[in-house]
């Protein structure tokens, strides 16, 4: 959604993907760069947008990323100012860690506190809206590589973004179940 499509993809290219005129998307992390590049693209593609953090958004949202209740202000208040909710955009980066003989529990249980939590609960305060709002929607993870390989100098990225990354296949599971027109 935030890159493009590389050309020798084996996606179908359709012109319906990037038009997101009368949605409304909501991008967690906006201060990242990941975060300011996916707010480019879904304004390119005609998206009305709520931003957690600085961004060129229609709404900017403060959130205390560690608090449901917090989210779930926003999530409303993007949804009262705009009227809905149709994509969450959740952007992860990833951090470095020593090396493995070197790294700390306490940098290991910080690391994945700093990833994690965010995404859990963006994601799960996001398709609670979404389904509140009763329009479906779709839920996008933008996380790093290190979801599926292993990096030198990244276990507690690694195993955080993965962590991620199977957070979202499940999601992705109990929406197909509950059949609400949720994508995640």
């Amino acid at each position: 959604m935030c890159g493009r499509i590389a050309p020798n993809s084996r996606r179908a290219y359709s012109p319906a993907m990037t038009d997101l005129s009368n949605k409304v998307a909501f991008v967690a992390g906006a201060r990242s760069s990941i975060g300011r590049a996916c707010i480019s693209a879904l304004r390119s593609a005609g998206a009305q947008i709520c931003a957690v953090g600085a961004g060129d958004a229609d709404r900017n949202l403060d959130v205390d990323v560690y608090d449901a209740e917090s989210w779930d202000e926003a999530f409303d208040t993007c949804v009262k100012t705009l009227g809905r909710l149709d994509v969450l955009v959740i952007p992860t980066a990833g951090k470095s860690s020593p090396p493995i003989e070197d790294a700390a529990l306490a940098g290991f249980v910080s690391t994945h506190r700093a990833m994690v939590v965010p995404a859990f609960l963006a994601q799960n305060r996001g398709i609670v809206a979404m389904r509140k709002a009763g329009n479906g929607g779709a839920v996008v993870h933008v996380i790093p590589a290190a979801a599926r390989a292993g990096l030198e100098g990244a276990v507690a990225a690694c195993t955080a973004s993965a962590g991620i990354l199977f957070s979202s296949k499940s999601a992705s599971l109990e929406c197909a179940k509950e059949k609400d027109g949720i994508v995640v």
